[in-house]
């Protein structure tokens, strides 16, 4: 029987050897059998294993560490990971942090040939390098001095949004934004609803592509109802991926103010003010007829609403 056992046991070794699955056992230096199952030691040179940190406490390599040929690396909920040297991602090796895990490089990430990193956890690095055949994503928190701008990041941000609003003006609804930057932005689309559920396809707004100055950008519905209007704005990048923002919504109403041959009807002798383009208040009142004996660009306000008068 104790012959049966140990025959067992060296199968099962040779197979955790054959397949290349390490699986920590118990916090402590990475070059102690003890801290992992089975006993083998993984190498921290590049080498075809997988290895999974899934303990709740450290495990720490004082050396470099470098991985590859289509590997994944993944440290568990809980569990910490301490690398005393410069990681190495070769040949597609995969590292994955969840949430809740800890991944501690005290020296530099070095990406190479389809490498990368999935962060949900917490990653600390000197600084991450690579290039545009890398891939950082996740939601997780990076501590780095430093990333290479070439290594993609599906998850950040195609467009920096300044702001997004409606305004109603000439009695049309006009609706602004504007970005901050912009990467791989190929164009916008407009959105309209009466009910918050159903969209209307308005318009598309060529984008910029790669930017990075403070760009405006305005579209007009011409063809407002009364009541709730609700709008929004998608941004679609260059590779057909699009991310859509907050819905906005604006009460609309006609109004029965009447502007034409330079007199503003008032039947409802609603409050108006008429500035010039400095700002300077030219006229505030509620009279029903208002004689507009300007010569330059002008600016009227009601309760709820602007014209624009040339």
């Amino acid at each position: 029987m104790g012959r049966f056992f140990i025959f067992l046991m060296f199968i099962f070794y040779c197979i955790n050897l054959y397949s290349g699955e390490y699986n920590s056992n118990k916090n402590g230096n990475w070059e102690l059998n003890t801290v992992w199952v089975g006993l083998e030691i993984p190498p921290f040179e590049e080498s075809s294993t997988n290895i999974e940190i899934n303990i709740h406490d450290s495990v720490y390599l004082n050396n470099d560490y470098e991985g590859g040929n289509h590997n994944i690396f993944k440290i568990y909920s809980g569990s910490y990971l301490i690398i005393n040297g410069d990681l190495i991602i070769n040949n597609h090796l995969h590292i994955i942090v969840e949430e809740g895990g800890y991944f501690v490089i005290n020296g530099n990430i070095n990406m190479n040939n389809h490498g990368s990193l999935e962060i949900n956890g917490d990653l600390k690095a000197d600084s991450i390098l690579g290039n545009q055949h890398n891939t950082i994503e996740g939601v997780g928190n990076i501590d780095t001095d430093y990333i290479d701008d070439d290594i993609y990041n599906p998850d950040s941000l195609p467009i920096e949004l300044y702001f997004f609003e409606v305004e109603i003006l000439n009695d049309k609804i006009q609706i602004n934004w504007t970005t901050v930057s912009e990467t791989n932005n190929d164009y916008f689309t407009i959105y309209k609803s009466l009910n918050g559920l159903n969209w209307e396809l308005l318009s598309h707004i060529q984008g910029a592509g790669n930017n990075n100055n403070i760009l405006h950008y305005k579209y007009v519905d011409n063809n407002p109802i009364n009541g709730v209007i609700y709008y929004k704005l998608r941004q679609t990048d260059f590779d057909g991926k699009y991310k859509e923002f907050n819905i906005i919504s604006i009460i609309y109403q006609k109004s029965n103010i009447k502007i034409k041959n330079n007199i503003i009807d008032n039947p409802n002798q609603e409050y108006i003010e008429i500035f010039n383009l400095q700002g300077v208040l030219l006229y505030k009142g509620y009279d029903s007829l208002i004689d507009l004996n300007y010569n330059k660009i002008i600016i009227i306000r009601s309760s709820n609403r602007t014209w624009k008068i040339k």
